[in-house]
């Protein structure tokens, strides 16, 4: 019972644990979404100054954070399989114990039932010694006694007295000289214990069965608790590992997250780099064509003074 106790401890102690698992998984899908968050009010803000960029250092501390997050969860995943193997080693020490105790209960059952037997043998099973007389003793009796008219006894017999049944305590007295001969009675005493010990027996057999039905009783239950336990037990392993692999999706997908962040941040980058370049180029190519253009109108107003003075040279 204590055993049992103990596992149900245990038990009630890895529903905790996967609690705990569940209230990890939340918080970091909240710090994920807020990360993401993050991310995208601030992806316009930093692309000028990238090395003196704020976000990095969230970045470096959130990294730091899923680390040790994901080792505490490694942590509680090896306490969570040492309970489980502390809880596997109870339940084979709980089918031990099952076994000796339902041998020292065919021991206990066995002393008792001798015990029973010679209480009744000393407290019920008295025997009656009779005095019965078959029919060839009284045929010899018969030849060897003189019926006479008139014996000389002592001492009156009782009456209604057969005189080929003589109990112990009639003792007849004989005259000397008498043609009787005094018989020797052998009395034959018959035990009457063919019934008494059929109900004996008939006890003995019915303590072994009901012992035998209660035990068998005893141990269905406990073979049905036990079985119960190992079904439970083999869902908390199944839970257990469906946490794991939810644990490991969960890491392997923030790890495929945050390279696909890295990625973005490096397309990011390059964008804002292209971006600036061409923008340079277009402000050197703005420069370029307003000297183009100021050099246009010189020329031109240099080949209009040309010609004026060509048209005035011609005048003259």
């Amino acid at each position: 019972l204590n055993t049992i106790e103990e596992i149900s401890r245990k038990s009630h102690d890895v529903d905790q644990k996967l609690n705990e698992i569940e209230d990890l998984h939340s918080t970091l899908m909240t710090k994920h979404s807020v990360f993401d968050q993050i991310l995208d009010v601030s992806k316009n803000k930093c692309l000028d100054d990238e090395d003196s960029c704020q976000h990095k250092l969230q970045n470096i501390v959130l990294q730091g954070v899923h680390s040790r997050d994901l080792d505490h969860c490694k942590k509680k995943l090896k306490i969570l399989e040492q309970s489980r193997e502390e809880i596997l080693r109870r339940c084979n020490y709980l089918e031990k114990t099952l076994v000796l105790t339902n041998q020292g209960f065919e021991k206990t059952f066995d002393d008792i039932i001798e015990r029973r037997s010679s209480f009744v043998k000393d407290n019920d099973l008295k025997l009656e010694i009779e005095d019965v007389q078959s029919d060839d003793e009284n045929d010899v009796r018969k030849s060897e006694t003189i019926t006479l008219p008139k014996p000389q006894v002592l001492r009156s017999p009782k009456s209604n007295v057969d005189m080929t049944k003589i109990d112990k305590n009639d003792s007849v007295d004989v005259l000397m000289g008498s043609p009787i001969r005094p018989t020797q009675h052998t009395s034959t005493p018959k035990v009457v214990n063919v019934l008494v010990q059929t109900i004996s027996l008939d006890r003995q057999t019915q303590c072994n069965r009901s012992v035998q039905t209660v035990e068998d009783k005893n141990e269905n239950e406990l073979k049905l608790y036990i079985r119960n336990l190992e079904d439970h037990f083999e869902k908390k392993n199944q839970e257990l590992n469906e946490v794991m692999k939810m644990a490991r999706q969960q890491t392997e997908e923030a790890l495929v997250s945050n390279k696909e962040k890295n990625n973005l941040e490096s397309r990011i980058q390059s964008l804002t780099e292209t971006l600036n370049k061409r923008d340079r180029s277009n402000e050197s190519l703005h420069a370029t064509v307003d000297e183009l253009r100021k050099q246009i109108d010189d020329m031109k107003s240099v080949q209009y003074t040309e010609i004026i003075r060509s048209k005035e040279a011609a005048n003259e």
